[in-house]
């Protein structure tokens, strides 16, 4: 007989559940609810801005709503436009290379325009870069400059293998402090600020590094130097000494610091005037401690009654926070007035009140331009001077060229005697910015030391020497005469 399916829970052992069973269950078994009857997460929001009026809210402003969103939606749509339509980016580094050119001051020299705080520095661009990129030069940073913001922009002509512009860096030395970190800095430091602009208008600013910036940091460095000197330095003449034998002084300078450190290692210097020779050992000058530095003094010219230092006196010095030891640059302390009053007048009671002129009364043409130069002349020259027994000539070279003379001593005759020299001449533009040369001469009297001797510089004149010169330089003859 088959059991029943209806009959007791467990009644037969089939495993399975009997439906019409359920019905006798009541209402001991809940068939709406199945698992968790909890509240869902999206109830709990919905509850939450129900709370809160939300809904009532956005209801009540619809129009504001509606507004807000179309604002939305064109922002967003100009942000994806903007997105898709932008210049693609320039790639990084750029492919740039920048050195420093030039010969001589044009490699780096104090801005030429009058500037005074700013540098410029001769420097060559070569570019990689893709067809189409523009280069602009912004300036120079590194070591004693600062921002470039303010300086002339250049534009670069990148279609040219190598482009060389005259950068601009501003300088920034303005404290001692900055001043003394120079003396750590190095050449690599440099860097050269560029823009650059694709076709499609994109840009970006970098920074590429200067190579060969030795003279640039030389430069900078004995600038800043001189600057914190005309700050903290003053100097004043104490004595002016004949020197027996020579027309030379012994100098006693009074040096004094009125910043608020101690410069250390401070001498009188030659390396720009060899006239003047330190004497005695490096000093110490702190403010209200002043010092004394002695130097003895060569007269250069009688003529002029130069003494050379007239600007002022040349010292090497190590500033106030910088480690001693180092090589510094020399500096400049100017004199006072009464100063230089003093030097003028004992440099003239040791020349005397003599002229000595030299006068060309021939200029043959002995070769024409070769080797960098215009060509050389050989002069006949009258000298007048005072009465002396007897003149020494000496050859010289200098940016006006080169002079050799043939007689090295000359016994006057009343007041003149006759002499030949040999002018090799520079370049002609050369002579426009140096002028004619010097010859140079020595009035020699004699005593028990061998003689004293009174040197002089004297300039040429004549107008043979302009029918010379108008051979070699006819373009800029009277130019060059003009000169001087």
């Amino acid at each position: 007989m088959v059991g029943d399916a209806r009959g007791a829970p467990g009644a037969g052992d089939s495993g399975r559940l009997d439906l019409d069973h359920l019905d006798e269950l009541g209402a001991a078994v809940d068939l709406d609810v199945v698992g968790d009857d909890g509240p869902t997460l999206t109830d709990r929001v919905s509850g939450w801005l129900d709370d809160r009026g939300v809904p009532a809210f956005l209801r009540r402003h619809r129009a504001v709503v509606a507004a807000v969103t179309a604002v939305a939606v064109v922002v967003a749509a100009g942000g994806l436009w903007w997105w898709s339509t932008r210049p693609p980016s320039l790639p990084e580094p750029p492919r740039l290379v920048a050195r420093a050119s030039g010969v001589g001051p044009e490699l780096a020299e104090l801005a030429p325009d009058g500037q005074a705080t700013q540098v410029q520095q001769s420097v060559e661009v070569t570019s990689a870069e893709a067809r189409g990129i523009g280069v602009e030069v912004l300036g120079i940073t590194g070591p004693g400059l600062g921002d470039v913001a303010g300086l002339p922009v250049l534009v670069t002509d990148l279609d040219r293998p190598d482009t060389t512009v005259p950068a601009r860096g501003a300088l920034a030395c303005g404290t001692t402090a900055q001043t003394v970190t120079l003396s750590s800095a190095h050449d690599v430091d440099y860097r050269l600020v560029v823009r650059r602009t694709s076709r499609e208008g994109a840009t970006a600013m970098s920074s590429i590094s200067l190579v060969g910036a030795q003279q640039l940091l030389d430069l900078v460095r004995s600038t800043c130097l001189q600057r914190t000197a005309d700050r903290e330095l003053r100097a004043s003449v104490v004595s002016a000494t004949p020197l027996a034998g020579s027309v030379a002084l012994r100098v006693a300078f009074r040096l004094e610091a009125i910043g608020a450190g101690a410069w250390t290692s401070v001498q009188v210097s030659s390396a720009a005037r060899p006239g003047l020779v330190a004497q005695g050992v490096p000093l110490t000058v702190s403010p209200g401690r002043p010092a004394t530095a002695v130097g003895n003094l060569w007269v250069a010219d009688c003529g002029s009654g130069a003494s050379g230092i007239e600007q002022g006196v040349l010292l090497s010095a190590t500033p106030p926070g910088d480690a001693p030891g180092g090589v510094d640059p020399p500096v400049v302390v100017p004199l006072d007035a009464e100063s230089v009053r003093t030097l003028g007048t004992t440099i003239r009671s040791l020349c005397g009140d003599g002229k000595v002129t030299a006068t060309v009364t021939a200029a043959i043409t002995r070769s024409g331009a070769d080797n960098g130069t215009s060509g050389t002349l050989d002069l006949d020259i009258t000298l007048s001077t005072p009465e002396t027994p007897w003149i020494e000539l000496s050859d010289s070279t200098t940016g006006s060229g080169r002079l050799t003379a043939q007689d090295q001593v000359l016994m006057p005759s009343r007041g003149t005697a006759r002499t030949e020299v040999r002018w090799q001449l520079p370049p002609c533009e050369a002579l426009l910015d140096t002028g004619l040369p010097r010859l140079k001469v020595s009035l020699v009297t004699p005593d028990e030391t061998g003689g004293v001797r009174r040197p002089y510089l004297v300039a040429l004149d004549g107008e043979d020497l302009g029918i010379g010169l108008n051979r070699l330089c006819p373009d800029l003859a009277s130019e060059i005469r003009a000169a001087g």
